[in-house]
């Protein structure tokens, strides 16, 4: 299905009943790395995922692809579907999406689980910056998904560069340039009350755990997991132990 929200089509599914659970996936990947999770929990959640603008089987409109402005997304969405208060369940620039959303709409937020998540990127991360302007596009964007996993095979790593490259160059470098860049709510966490959820795996070289261990000591009563053995796509490298522990929260 596809919602007209702030000048845009963005596809969304939406199933099950209960408790509405809002997944919003990461930069380059789109909303089909949580049909693990959305499998899990459609029995007893109404459980809706979507592509962000740019991503996936949303459109993909040249212009702003700020932090905020995929917050704002997420908030039409959130308006159109007449949902009043969700749980959302954000991996890294989704993360950043839904700690935004939260900030700015605190009373819209039952729960919030955060996967792979920073306040602030690290350095390391905005070198890539620099990086893209002296290899190739696509050499790029294959080191970008290889850095998301650990141990991953060579049949997850051809999935998630097909649907990395499915992403227009312009809308990877645009969303590249704001959470590196811009992003910045080191600040701000502390003011998340919802009962939160952080999530991060052992491996993880993209937001490493000591940025998880930041913001569940910024954010009052927050639970923190590290998943043993994954990297930063913890949602497809280790889907059983994420859905035990996410499907735990949520009870």
């Amino acid at each position: 299905m596809k919602a007209e929200i702030n000048d845009i089509k963005v596809y969304y599914e939406d199933q099950g009943q209960g408790e509405p659970v809002i997944f919003i996936h990461g930069w380059l990947d789109d909303s089909s790395v949580w049909q693990p999770q959305v499998e899990a929990l459609a029995g007893g959640h109404r459980v809706i995922v979507y592509d962000h603008r740019g991503h996936g089987q949303s459109d993909k409109p040249k212009g702003s692809y700020s932090m905020k402005m995929l917050a704002n997304d997420l908030h039409a969405l959130i308006q159109k579907l007449d949902l009043e208060k969700v749980t959302l369940v954000g991996h890294s620039m989704g993360a950043m999406t839904a700690m935004l959303f939260t900030l700015d709409h605190p009373g819209q937020v039952a729960r919030l689980v955060l996967v792979g998540a920073a306040a602030r990127l690290p350095s390391t991360m905005r070198a890539g910056n620099l990086l893209r302007h002296i290899i190739p596009y696509r050499k790029f964007i294959e080191m970008a998904v290889k850095s998301g996993y650990h141990l991953p095979s060579e049949q997850v790593l051809q999935n998630g560069l097909k649907m990395a490259l499915s992403t227009p160059k312009y809308v990877a470098y645009a969303c590249y340039d704001e959470f590196t860049g811009k992003y910045d709510v080191r600040y701000r966490v502390a003011k998340i009350k919802a009962p939160t959820l952080v999530v991060v795996g052992e491996q993880d070289r993209n937001t490493p755990v000591a940025l998880s261990r930041f913001l569940s000591s910024e954010i009052s009563g927050s639970r923190l997991q590290v998943i043993a053995g994954c990297g930063h796509e913890v949602m497809v490298e280790k889907p059983d132990e994420f859905k035990h522990v996410l499907a735990e929260f949520l009870e």
